[in-house]
């Protein structure tokens, strides 16, 4: 990503969690220390998640959503967006009458970030309801060009979480939302082909398609015995609560009393990799952590 004449970019990123928790974050937390190597500005904008705003916390993660600060990680620097308490209180409530006093201030504080930060493109890590309608907004009142990062679709996700999937009006506006995000943006990058036929329905401009992939470098090479009597069961992802370890790790004892030869292969990383490198030792299961 170049500005004109091959001069090197500022860019604001535009994310729900900084240093990144949840899998979608991971992949644009690497493309921007990717694009930071070689030499371009890159900082985040950090708004609260969801999740966090409804109350539904994850195990071993602090939640800090409300709290206005600065962090560093990696050459990258995160300003998180902050919600006085009062408006924070309001989603332990009636969520839907805290959805605009949240947007507002969380507006305000992101168009002063681009002031100070003077970005000339604004990357949205996704098009959810909170991290990218205020990035967009942001973006449109402070003229930069908008960079959307579709990695998955996330209203229906955003619904169930805000509480609004019951109501068809609450449902229809992120959904709604969604799709406009995709339609205005300058460039929609995508990581897969449904998504990117997705993009092309809701009008995008122009779409990407870059999937996600894995640093070769961070594994190293296991031999595994070609006993084809053996099962396998293998599982590839974070290791965190939400993406479903543990319960692959209390279910394994489990499994081995009905399939004695059984073999486990997990491959990646995590905030669990202690509980699971545990497992191992009592466990039949070869790890490729990264």
């Amino acid at each position: 990503m170049e500005g004109d004449g091959g001069q090197l970019t500022r860019i604001s990123v535009f994310a729900e969690y900084f240093p990144p928790h949840l899998g979608s974050d991971f992949r644009i937390f690497e493309l921007a220390k990717q694009l930071s190597s070689k030499g371009h500005l890159v900082s985040f904008v950090v708004t609260p998640p969801p999740r966090s705003l409804a109350g539904l916390g994850e195990l071993g993660f602090r939640d800090m959503s409300y709290e206005k600060r600065k962090e560093e990680r990696e050459g990258l620097a995160g300003n998180f967006l902050g919600l006085p308490k009062g408006i924070a209180l309001g989603w332990h409530g009636k969520k839907i009458l805290a959805i605009i006093p949240t947007l507002l201030v969380l507006l305000l504080q992101a168009v002063r970030a681009i002031i100070v930060n003077r970005p000339q493109v604004i990357v949205l890590a996704h098009p959810s309801f909170v991290c990218g309608l205020v990035g967009f907004l942001a973006a449109r009142i402070t003229r930069r060009k908008i960079v959307l990062d579709c990695p998955d679709l996330w209203a229906s996700l955003v619904g169930e979480t805000l509480g609004v999937e019951e109501s068809r009006f609450g449902l229809r506006a992120v959904q709604f939302a969604e799709r406009y995000l995709i339609s205005v943006a300058d460039q929609v990058v995508v990581a897969s082909t449904p998504i990117e036929e997705f993009a092309q329905r809701a009008g995008a401009k122009h779409v990407t398609l870059v999937p996600n992939g894995v640093d070769e470098s961070s594994f190293r090479n296991g031999h595994f015995p070609k006993l084809e009597s053996n099962p396998r069961v293998m599982y590839v992802g974070r290791f965190e609560r939400w993406a479903g370890i543990d319960t692959m790790i209390d279910s394994a004892p489990i499994v081995l009393k009905s399939f004695p030869r059984v073999e486990f292969l997990v491959v990646g990383d995590g905030s669990l990799r202690k509980e699971l490198l545990a497992a191992i030792y009592v466990l039949p299961i070869r790890t490729f952590p990264s």
